[in-house]
């Protein structure tokens, strides 16, 4: 028996109750569902011509994933962008929004005042956790907000509370009259989603788990993850949770982009087919071509040696595809992270330079 099968096993080693959080992604969607269910609408001042994110590492997680996810339903684009840098574009018709999970991340914070400056209309997103200067500069100020309570994210991580951002800014958006946010639809999916999450669960065995299974297959191997323009947030999200909850390399590669480039780097160096697998994403929806690039982009892998694996989603809307695999993703690199004994919760290297940084 592996961990992944012995209970009290990986309960001493997931010492933060990661495995909680990742199984209560549907609680957290349905709880910004609630929450948005009593929100009033808020004006903007001006018509906004594009929407721009400041968040760090999993506090812009959830744009990644509406970005590519619902990009033929943006009216206006969405724009991520993390860091001290206030971009010239920056202006009157920019709804410009401040994610911080713990509302204290100096990046994004330190950046308000030249947003403002620049008549930007603000907004954030953020915890209600005490002493959040985030929350009250949203709340000093007026500005449009979500800020959640963190009930159903046991772990404190920002990565493992996503529900909170992707359903918050899909809400935010839809309560600024932006882009409309059918409620009981994302109820219905929702619903769907935990549904299918069930066959990932701890207590599912390895042989009846989809999840285990591919981690094993994945264990001592750099993970190329693979799929369509659609899911590039998907995969930014998995690549970073692979990273973070495993301790394992992990980096992405878009279809069709990828075709242009990548392919001809996988000859050396010569170790690549010993070390390397490749995780394909296939969805629905796709068109011919982008169906046929997916196909022969598996074939090139293969015929160069390394092994591919595929993940097949079930659901067929935009929407339900990406949670699903966000769910997906949250326990493959849970279950690798256990088979690689480390703690899930902990970020060692990113703690250690963050306080030599400070």
């Amino acid at each position: 028996m592996t961990i992944l099968d012995n209970q009290t096993a990986r309960l001493e080693l997931d010492s933060h109750q990661v495995g909680q959080a990742i199984e209560l992604l549907p609680e957290q969607l349905f709880q910004v569902i609630t929450d948005f269910k009593n929100k009033a609408s808020h004006k903007l001042l001006k018509p906004i011509n594009k929407i721009v994110l400041n968040g760090m590492g999993g506090s812009n997680l959830g744009a990644r994933l509406i970005a590519s996810a619902l990009a033929d339903k943006l009216p206006a684009p969405l724009i991520i962008e993390p860091g001290y840098t206030v971009p010239n574009y920056i202006d009157e018709q920019t709804l410009y929004i401040v994610s911080s999970y713990s509302g204290t991340t100096e990046e994004p914070l330190s950046t308000v005042a030249e947003a403002m400056r620049r008549g930007a209309q603000l907004a954030a997103i953020t915890a209600d956790t005490a002493g959040n200067p985030l929350a009250k500069l949203a709340r000093d100020n007026n500005w449009p907000a979500y800020i959640f309570t963190t009930e159903n994210n046991p772990s404190g991580q920002p990565r493992l509370g996503l529900g909170y951002a992707i359903f918050g800014l899909l809400g935010l958006l839809g309560t600024l009259d932006i882009m409309p946010f059918d409620l009981s639809a994302a109820e219905t999916i929702v619903k769907q989603l935990k549904e299918t999450g069930r066959h990932w669960l701890p207590e599912v065995p390895t042989e009846e788990n989809d999840a285990k299974q591919l981690a094993l297959q994945l264990q001592n191997r750099q993970i190329w993850l693979i799929g369509p323009d659609k899911i590039t947030g998907n995969l930014h999200i998995l690549r970073n949770q692979i990273n973070e909850t495993s301790k394992n390399l992990a980096n992405y590669l878009v279809i069709p982009e990828l075709n242009h480039y990548a392919m001809e780097g996988l000859s050396y160096p010569t170790s690549v087919k010993e070390t390397v697998a490749a995780l394909s994403f296939k969805i629905t929806g796709l068109n011919d071509r982008m169906a046929k690039r997916l196909e022969l982009t598996d074939e090139v892998l293969e015929e160069n040696g390394l092994p591919v694996f595929n993940y097949h989603t079930e659901s067929t809307d935009s929407l339900g595809q990406a949670l699903e695999i966000l769910a997906f993703g949250g326990w493959l690199s849970y279950y690798l992270g256990l088979l690689n004994g480390v703690d899930p919760v902990k970020i060692p290297w990113v703690d250690l330079f963050k306080k030599k940084l400070a």
